[in-house]
């Protein structure tokens, strides 16, 4: 039997290693002298390949708040030997993980092969959300002038999170920051702030 190999340039050697794109061309001669001849072109996967996009929320935050788990990636796959299999940081062995926090995560996919490529993603959260008030202040430390009187005011701020801010004041109009009595003033957040009133005089 006699094997001919082309040239190292198309992935052929002369060791009798053969890489893809080798095209082989193979003589058999029996003791007559009879003659047959085949060629093979030996193939490759496409390589092992693999990309993945983060859920992106308002601001460009890949979960909706500080602390939150909503955070999602969706994952691909390609090239190599399907089926793949994949093994998350968390321990999770789907395509597509959810259910994530700020953080960053890794993932392995390995392919019917055994050939293997990495991926990992880093997912961002806002900064806390938080607020303040402070009310305006009258002679003897009051938030209004006089009993009974509606002039109070609060200066109130928000910071981290994702802006623009929706506010939603209780118990007045103009969102509640202007013509105040004294009475406890809420706002989506837990914190109040109480104004405070002298006395009416007799």
């Amino acid at each position: 039997m006699r094997t001919l190999c082309l040239p190292v340039e198309h992935g052929c050697n002369d060791r009798g290693r053969f890489g893809p794109g080798c095209r082989l061309t193979v003589t058999v001669t029996d003791a007559n002298g009879c003659t047959s001849t085949s060629s093979f072109t030996l193939t490759e996967p496409a390589i092992l390949a693999s990309s993945g996009v983060p859920a992106t929320f308002n601001c460009g935050y890949n979960v909706t708040c500080n602390g939150a788990t909503n955070g999602s990636i969706n994952f691909t796959a390609t090239g190599g030997c399907a089926p793949y299999a994949f093994v998350w940081s968390t321990g999770a062995t789907t395509e597509d993980v959810s259910a994530l926090g700020a953080g960053t995560y890794g993932v392995t996919v390995t392919d019917a092969n055994g050939i293997t490529t990495t991926n990992s993603f880093t997912l961002t959260q806002p900064a806390v959300l938080a607020s303040s008030g402070i009310p305006a202040t009258f002679s003897c430390g009051y938030n209004v002038t006089c009993n009974g009187a509606t002039n109070g005011s609060i200066n109130f701020t928000a910071t981290g999170g994702c802006a623009p801010y929706a506010f939603l004041w209780s118990g007045c109009d103009d969102r509640g920051r202007f013509g105040l009595g004294c009475r406890h003033y809420g706002v989506t957040r837990p914190t109040r702030t109480v104004a405070r009133q002298p006395t009416a005089s007799r």
